[in-house]
């Protein structure tokens, strides 16, 4: 059975479930609550909203460990419900973990997060709402974000097609990019900077209490206007990343008199930041063998990296 889980530094994401990268630690059960708990070696988690500081390496304390697990108690709920998947007593369900990394992170952490996750071959036993669940990671695989979703539509968005192009994922705290050539990632031209979704929160706070002395008193206002201005910032934070990276992606003799550039070079790029390239993809699509293979191999190159 194949997992996925996005341990962002906002939000932990899976196929069907998103919730906040925070979680609260009790030593004995609280009273009944709404919110279904996670009892893990003999102590009990929920999520909580008070989310956990940036950490750019994960696997420094057990917490990210344990969101993940409730993350794979969450799917392996739904399946169940949904009758893809029958428990049987006293076998582990095997499953196929799939997280991901930032892509200047991946080459130096992907061995330490895979090892996180896999640590010990004995099966997890633990409790999720009134379920018991016996799990077994047969394989823990990492991925590289921004590409891993880029890949999916690799084929509606011509990435084969096109001679250049970046791939932008904007996340909590971090704001990650790297350069496609013809749908395969330039192992020269990526990076993860600390400009993500927090930290413009907080700047959006900042400002609006020095200009207009309004204190907002947490995110949820200034995530408001963000949102209302969503689709500007997305191309501003295109034309900024090209602009940023011109003198890596600018076609030799750049700056002198050219004729009509090619689609995909960096002027059209430029150009196309407001436009095609916010193209809406349908959100039932699924990867082809073709778009799967070309995953693996960049993965593989990464790693070798």
């Amino acid at each position: 059975m194949i997992i996925s889980v996005d341990t962002g530094n906002k939000q932990i994401k899976t196929e069907h479930f998103v919730f906040q990268s925070g979680l609260n630690e009790m030593d004995i059960m609280p009273p009944k609550l709404d919110t279904k708990l996670l009892e893990y070696n003999g102590k009990f988690y929920m999520p909580s909203n008070r989310r956990i500081a940036y950490m750019k390496d994960k696997t420094f304390d057990e917490r990210y460990y344990i969101l993940t697990l409730m993350g794979v108690a969450m799917e392996l709920e739904d399946k169940l419900n949904r009758g893809l998947y029958r428990p049987i007593p006293n076998r582990p369900v095997g499953v196929e973990l799939l997280v991901g990394l930032p892509p200047a992170d991946f080459s130096g952490l992907y061995e330490k997060f895979e090892g996180y996750f896999l640590r010990t071959e004995s099966p997890r036993s633990f409790r999720y709402g009134t379920r018991d669940y016996l799990v077994c990671y047969r394989e823990v695989v990492s991925y590289i974000q921004a590409y891993a979703a880029a890949v999916m539509y690799s084929k509606d968005m011509r990435l084969r097609q096109l001679p250049k192009a970046f791939i932008i994922d904007i996340g909590g705290f971090t704001l990650d990019y790297l350069l496609l050539r013809y749908g395969e990632p330039d192992t020269e031209i990526f990076d993860s900077l600390e400009k993500g979704i927090i930290p413009l929160y907080n700047e959006i706070k900042n400002r609006v209490r020095k200009q207009l002395d309004i204190l907002l008193e947490d995110s949820e206002r200034a995530a408001q206007i963000l949102n209302s201005q969503g689709r500007k910032i997305a191309r501003y934070v295109a034309r900024a990343v090209v602009a940023y990276n011109r003198k890596n992606i600018e076609p030799a003799g750049a700056g002198q008199p050219q004729g009509p550039q090619e689609e995909g070079t960096y002027g059209n790029l430029q150009k196309e930041a407001g436009e095609s390239l916010f193209e809406e993809i349908d959100d039932g699509y699924e990867m082809d063998q073709e778009e799967i293979e070309l995953l693996k191999n960049t993965n593989n190159r990464f790693r070798r990296k």
